[in-house]
This record gives C-alpha cells, sequence and structure tokens, in this order.
C-alpha cells in the first residue's frame, strides 16, 4: 500500500519528465522533416540520405565495392521501409554504438527494434496516460484502504465473538466442578 502511496506523489514529476520528453520528441519528429500531404507523410529522401551518409560515414572500416551504389541501395531500402525521424535517429544511434561494420541488413534490423521501442513510448507521450494511471491508482489506493479499513472491522467482530465463545466454554467447563463441590 505504501508503495502506491509513494508511487501517486511522484507524479507530478513523471509529468514534467513527460513533457521534457514530448518536447524532444516534437524536435526531432517535425514536419519539415516529412513530405507528402495529410496522412500519407513519408520522411524525405534528403533527410534519409543525410543520415545515412552520416552513419555510413562514422564507419571507418567500411570498405563496400561501390560506395556510390551501396549508399544510394541503402537509402533506397531505408525509404522503403518508411522510417519515422525519430526511428531513423534512433536506429542509426544505435548502430553507431553498437556494430563495428554495417549492412542493409543491419540497418532495416535496427530500425525494427527501434520502431517496436518507440511504439510504447508514442504510447506513454499520447493521451493523458500520466493522468489517467494516476487517476487509476488513486482510485484502486481508495478502495483497497475500504476494503482494509472493513477487513479490520471484520477482524474486531470475529476476536469479539470468539472471546464470548471462550468465556462460555469456560464457564461450562466450570459447571461440572460447582456439581461436585455441593456434593
Amino acid at each position: 500500500m505504501q508503495l502506491a502511496k509513494d508511487t501517486l506523489s511522484d507524479f507530478p514529476r513523471i509529468r514534467k519528465r513527460l513533457a521534457a520528453a514530448t518536447r524532444d520528441l516534437n524536435w526531432y519528429d517535425r514536419d519539415e522533416l516529412y513530405e507528402g500531404r495529410g496522412k500519407r507523410k513519408h520522411l524525405s529522401r534528403r533527410v534519409i540520405s543525410e543520415q545515412i551518409a552520416l552513419l555510413l560515414a562514422s564507419f571507418a572500416n567500411l570498405k563496400p565495392g561501390s560506395p556510390e551504389e551501396f549508399s544510394h541501395m541503402t537509402v533506397k531500402e531505408v525509404y522503403a521501409n518508411d522510417p519515422n525521424a525519430v526511428v531513423l535517429e534512433s536506429a542509426c544511434r544505435r548502430l553507431r554504438r553498437t556494430e563495428e561494420f554495417v549492412s542493409v541488413a543491419a540497418i532495416l534490423k535496427a530500425i525494427e527494434t527501434e520502431n517496436t521501442a518507440w511504439a510504447g513510448r508514442w504510447e506513454m507521450l499520447e493521451g493523458n496516460i500520466a493522468d489517467y494511471w494516476q487517476a487509476k491508482l488513486g482510485k484502486t489506493i481508495g478502495k483497497a484502504e475500504s476494503m482494509i479499513a472493513k477487513a479490520k472491522t471484520k477482524l474486531v467482530d470475529l476476536e469479539a465473538a470468539e472471546a464470548k465463545r471462550q468465556a462460555r466454554r469456560e464457564a461450562y467447563a466450570r459447571i461440572p466442578e460447582a456439581r461436585t463441590a455441593r456434593l
């Protein structure tokens, strides 16, 4: 119960962190990085090309047979994969930090991994999830406290009933002693 109450008191701090994360997400996922209209927006080829160029340049030991074709095909594959700007940035960072060599397959796998990771993050950032969980936790704590209070009352009643039964048993046990004492 105390853990739930402590968690509930952490919500102002959590809201501040969510606001900072939303601000950062809005920077990395701004509209100017996309092309297209309405719901059919795609990350622009320019942005993908820049990210891939930076990624490939960070691997000094990368020596494909035809560097121009390799980078061109990598950009095409990534564009066809249609990643989000944040996902592509995260995937490139992951590859730079963890891999010694890079391939198109590794890039696409990193994009898939980051897309999965970001799915949960977006869910947290969109729609007032903090408000939802704070309300749910507050309601649950209230119900739990009510149930505990009822259980304590019931326990007191049961203990009182047990004390009465014990007193009757003791009184009943003394009855034969009283009869033998009279005789």
